[in-house]
């Protein structure tokens, strides 16, 4: 007698087995969909990562590439020092005299300019420069060169640059950079050892952006201390350095620091992210924001105490609890042309 399928306990169970309820089936739908958001969650996190990452990367190479520029071109610095007679018509002395002038100190106070930060310097060097294009064959051509940093907007860029981005306002490193062909500094010169407060040769041009360009966008500081060996022998670091002296310096002995070039430059810029900019920027509704307390940086001798306190300042989002991502650069620059001596 043949038995039934129907009847058969193995296909019973084969027929119980070949399929999901819909409880599973739901189950393991949920169980997806989960998997599925922590997977998006896991590529948003690492996208977003990324993109912050390669805007931080982007702006720091563009600050260190600015930092090395500036530096190369500190460190060509010169001054033409040579000896004259102190007074010509009645010659008593040998002083140090020069056409040229070095001059480094307060942004605010060298640039003459509104929302400036740190250190500015101003001085001559053989960049070959010039307006006139048969000039170019002409090496060794000096320039009057600047460094400071300001926070200013896209109106106050150069026409050139003036549509292009960075639209918004932002902290910059500029440069100034006169060409030859406009050299002023010798108009300062009578022909005798002046008082260094006249700073016609780069204040008076400042004005006029052809002359000046972005060197780095989001540096929210430069400074810039003069090392060099004082009349006493010891070692002297200072935020304020006049190569023309700040009085008469006709006066005999000079101080070592009238007409010579500092030997050395020590140098620190300070830059955030583009990201940081952005939030900073629209939380101040596009003022100047100031990340650095007012009482920092004013004496070299506290320099690495004062860059531990900005460091710690920054790190407490001071601006309305707005994380900073910033980068601090240093180096010591070697003036090649400084032939110091006391």
């Amino acid at each position: 007698m043949r038995c039934g399928s129907a009847n058969n306990p193995r296909v019973e169970a084969a027929r119980r087995l070949s399929g999901f309820t819909l409880v599973e089936l739901m189950a393991a739908g949920a169980v997806f969909l989960l998997i599925l958001a922590l997977t998006l969650t896991l590529i948003s996190f690492l996208t977003r990562s990324i993109t912050q990452g390669a805007s931080s990367l982007s702006t720091f190479q563009e600050a260190r590439s600015a930092f090395e520029t500036m530096n190369r071109i500190l460190s060509q610095a010169v001054l033409n020092t040579y000896w004259d007679y102190d007074d010509p018509a009645a010659p008593a002395n040998y002083l140090r005299a020069s056409e040229l002038h070095f001059v480094l100190g307060s942004s605010a106070s060298l640039t003459g300019l509104t929302d400036t930060a740190g250190s500015a310097i101003f001085f001559q060097a053989p960049l070959s420069h010039v307006r006139q294009p048969t000039w170019k064959s002409q090496s060794d051509l000096l320039n009057t060169v600047g460094f400071y940093v300001r926070y200013s907007s896209s109106a106050d860029l150069p026409e050139f640059l003036a549509d292009k981005k960075p639209q918004s306002a932002a902290w910059r490193l500029w440069m100034f950079l006169q060409p030859a062909d406009d050299l002023s500094v010798y108009e300062t010169f009578s022909g005798r050892p002046q008082a260094g407060t006249d700073f016609s040769w780069f204040q008076g041009a400042l004005t006029d952006l052809s002359h000046s360009h972005v060197l780095a966008n989001n540096i929210i500081l430069l400074l810039i201390r003069a090392g060099y060996a004082g009349a006493d022998g010891q070692r002297k670091e200072r935020y304020v350095y006049n190569s023309r002296g700040i009085s008469e310096t006709s006066l005999f002995p000079q101080a070592v620091e009238v007409h010579q070039l500092p030997p050395e430059l020590l140098v620190t810029l300070v830059a955030i992210d583009q990201r940081t900019a952005d939030r900073l920027r629209e939380r101040s509704g596009n003022s100047a924001y100031q990340l650095l307390p007012p009482d920092l940086f004013l004496n070299a001798a506290e320099y690495q105490s004062d860059l531990r306190s900005l460091e710690e300042h920054i790190n407490d989002r001071p601006l309305g609890g707005i994380p900073v991502a910033f980068r601090i650069f240093e180096t010591a620059v070697n003036v090649s042309s400084s032939k110091w001596s006391r």
